[in-house]
């Protein structure tokens, strides 16, 4: 990660939100990199740089996963997203009060759009994926 953040002079934050998707090992070697006010540059890769991009990939646990910087238990900083990892947001979703509130509004509020069972079905099946996050 040092050398990557070195050779780009990424910011941490860009840096863990590389993926596989964003990364050109060959040449020409580039990264695209989403920077402040979500604006995509292509910076250039040292052939070093793609060498131990190219090694790492290769010792990546789960050969579907999108980010290219992760902790060692294959997941993304959990610190970024409130310190949730993706079972913590289901058991969430699944008891929390302030959720539950979403489906019994009142007032001016109006109630989600689908019962809560079918939301808690629908990020139990995001999670089991290896929580992905689409492209933008």
């Amino acid at each position: 990660m040092l050398l990557f953040l070195y050779n780009c002079g990424a910011r941490v934050s860009e840096t863990a939100d590389v993926r596989w998707n964003d990364v050109q090992l060959v040449s020409p070697r580039q990264v695209r990199l989403r920077g402040k006010g979500k604006k995509d540059c292509l910076l250039p890769l040292w052939r070093e740089t793609a060498d131990v991009l190219h090694r790492l990939r290769g010792m990546a646990m789960n050969r579907d996963q999108q980010h290219v910087f992760v902790n060692r238990h294959g997941q993304t900083d959990p610190a970024r997203n409130g310190k949730l990892t993706p079972t913590m947001l289901v058991h969430r979703f699944e008891i929390d009060e302030v959720v539950g509130t979403g489906y019994q509004a009142g007032g001016a509020r109006t109630a989600a759009p689908m019962p809560r069972q079918d939301i808690v079905a629908a990020v139990k099946e995001w999670a089991a994926a290896g929580a992905p996050c689409p492209d933008r």
